[in-house]
């Protein structure tokens, strides 16, 4: 189903990430930061997409590529903490791993950056907090929402784009 007006939703969603990880000085001033990845990515539009000039194309492809980036750190941990004798990745992939095997890691990587797991790291009193983990989890949750959102858009979905969208309007 072609909806003319979808491209502009997609498009307010990267304004939203852009507002929340990058139009804030504070939100630039961490080494964890969206911010922090630009320059290796984007190393002449840094300061652009820093101040919102960039344009939609480059905010779209940093956000997509970040997101990806920072998904293969959370499956990199995940494996070296969860199946033993890999300390990586490749190691892994070496082992010719199961669909089963991968799908058990995926749903044990959902839990781990889902919005329950944001809440219980939240809900801890302010010294043992990790803000920086804490902002890792909830950018990594926006990026992945991006994507979701994309991808429905993409693909005519426009029930996913509804329910998308519920997520996005706070």
């Amino acid at each position: 189903i072609f909806i003319p007006g979808l491209f502009h939703i997609k498009m307010a969603c990267a304004d939203g990430i852009w507002r929340i990880f990058l139009e804030p000085a504070a939100a630039r001033s961490d080494a964890t930061s969206f911010y922090a990845f630009l320059p290796t990515l984007r190393p002449g539009d840094s300061s652009k997409i820093a101040k919102g000039t960039a344009g939609y194309q480059t905010l779209n492809e940093c956000i997509i590529h970040v997101g990806r980036c920072e998904r293969l750190g959370w499956w990199d941990r995940l494996v070296e903490d969860n199946i033993p004798g890999c300390k990586s990745l490749s190691d892994f992939a070496l082992r010719e791993p199961t669909w089963e095997s991968v799908e058990k890691l995926a749903i044990s990587l959902s839990k781990h950056v889902s919005s329950k797991r944001l809440r219980e790291l939240r809900s801890q009193p302010t010294a043992k907090r990790d803000q920086q983990y804490e902002n890792t989890l909830r950018r990594t949750q926006s990026f992945l929402l991006y994507e979701e959102t994309a991808h429905a858009i993409r693909s005519g979905d426009v029930g996913r784009v509804e329910i998308c969208l519920r997520k996005w309007i706070p």
